[in-house]
């Protein structure tokens, strides 16, 4: 419950709203716990009832400051979470420095155009120079050495924008991390070169999730240490000598740096894909990461044995996990694929029968995002739960079956939907209703000169 109390400035009317469980002096803005009410079928796909559900949450009395004031003016709604904060705002005139007045705000209006409903601008500087001044001095120290870590000197503003209820897509977010020329920390290794948004062509539409990264491992391995050297040499000294002498056995050591990173490159892909009908092996996990020596990877593996067993597969090799039942592991002639043993022998065919990166849906997505990326996802949301719906529907008779029950890829699917797995009778009717509003989501980080440029969007379904 809010106890409203009309105030004057000037001109208008300020109205200023304090929590009744609040004394006259409280002017809290610490917000409560926030309650997503847990997993509702009926909210599956419709964007219009996620935004009602959200905006019902996060103006409910429950959920917003202990204080708050309004203002509504001739061209302005002003919300603060203080009358003197609506004061300050009613007081400023036009020639009045602002944020608004930043070459930082003014390149979101540059940049990523055309602009949606809602405009963000973080100013990353004045919230380091905040945390500074406010830090107790027995933690100066810890805030100075994560300050950087994270490459603090390099970050200026976050600038963006959401836009919602376009005809092509449910919503679209864009975001600019800006960052000086000079990247240190952690500002540095996330700014990865960028490669095509399309994925590899070993990626078929059969996928339900597709992550493709382009990371070089030796090289962000090296920048780590660097980093870890930085504020610890000692466990700096121990990470090297981990990577280059990793005991193996009675005076046997292993050289990772040498023996399997140097011949690695980008990129990295994580897939969850799926096949009907749902069974053994119809769920498939696969991890790849490109090399350019699959002798070497190959002589690598056979250091395991007793862990991995080779066995030769159309002139290949496959090393499966001896303690992990339907995992493998193959060197291929350009990646190292991991994962469901289906999965992994699919990847000796090199190509995807029915790619990804030519399907209708992937370049409908694609439309609307960079057309180069260091990080490229793509989620088919509509198929995701057509198979969480039809493995909630079949769960009694599938997990029945011991080979379904203990397969990793029905496993980890099964987890991510534990919502959906929980449904039964009418609520998975009800759901089923709901998939008509799903489509499929994209989301892409990109290095750009300035820093880097993050999309999502959400598209609408066909």
């Amino acid at each position: 419950q809010m106890r409203h109390m009309p105030v004057q400035s000037g001109s208008y009317t300020i109205d200023v709203f304090k929590s009744k469980s609040d004394g006259e002096g409280g002017d809290s803005d610490e917000f409560d716990d926030f309650d997503d009410g847990g997993f509702d079928p009926t909210m599956l796909g419709s964007s219009g009832q996620v935004i009602e559900e959200l905006l019902d949450e996060a103006f409910s009395p429950d959920n917003l400051p202990k204080t708050m004031a309004t203002c509504l003016t001739d061209d302005k709604l002003i919300i603060a979470t203080s009358e003197d904060e609506v004061r300050a705002i009613l007081r400023r005139s036009p020639g009045d420095n602002t944020l608004a007045g930043v070459d930082d705000y003014k390149k979101l209006l540059r940049e990523l155009r055309p602009i949606g409903q809602v405009r963000v601008l973080v100013n990353l500087p004045r919230i380091i120079e905040i945390a500074k001044a406010n830090v107790a001095e027995s933690e100066a120290s810890d805030l100075r050495q994560v300050l950087q870590v994270i490459g603090a000197e390099s970050l200026r503003s976050a600038v963006g924008h959401v836009a919602v209820g376009a005809s092509a897509y449910q919503s679209k977010s864009e975001f600019l991390i800006l960052m000086t020329a000079q990247r240190t920390g952690v500002a540095k290794l996330i700014s990865m070169e960028n490669r095509p948004t399309t994925p590899p062509p070993f990626i078929g539409t059969d996928a339900l999730f597709a992550a493709v990264i382009n990371l070089n491992v030796p090289e962000f391995v090296d920048e780590v240490e660097r980093m870890v050297r930085q504020q610890d040499p000692e466990a700096a000294d121990e990470m090297h000598t981990s990577l280059e002498a990793m005991p193996i056995g009675p005076d046997q050591t292993l050289n990772i740096r040498q023996d399997l990173l140097a011949h690695l490159q980008p990129p990295l892909t994580f897939t969850l894909s799926a096949t009907k009908p749902i069974g053994p092996g119809a769920v498939r996990i696969q991890q790849t990461l490109g090399h350019h020596d699959q002798a070497a990877l190959v002589r690598f593996l056979g250091m395991f044995q007793g862990f991995l067993m080779p066995r030769d597969v159309r002139g290949t090799q496959v090393f499966d996990f001896t303690i992990m039942p339907g995992f493998a592991v193959a060197p291929t002639s350009d990646r190292i694929a991991v994962g469901s043993t289906p999965a992994v022998e699919a990847a000796l065919e090199g190509s995807a029968a029915q790619s990804l990166a030519q399907s209708d849906v992937f370049k409908r997505a694609a439309r609307f995002v960079p057309e180069q990326a260091w990080m490229t996802l793509f989620v088919n949301d509509r198929m995701l739960m057509e198979f969480g719906l039809e493995l909630a529907k079949n769960k009694d008779q599938l997990m029945a079956n011991p080979m379904m029950a203990m397969d990793p890829g029905i496993m980890i699917l099964s987890s991510m939907l534990q919502g959906v797995m929980d449904l039964e009778g009418e609520d998975i009717t009800a759901a089923a209703k709901m998939l008509k509003y799903s489509a499929q989501t994209i989301f892409t980080i990109t290095t750009i000169p300035e820093g880097l440029r993050i999309t999502a969007l959400k598209l609408n379904p066909e």
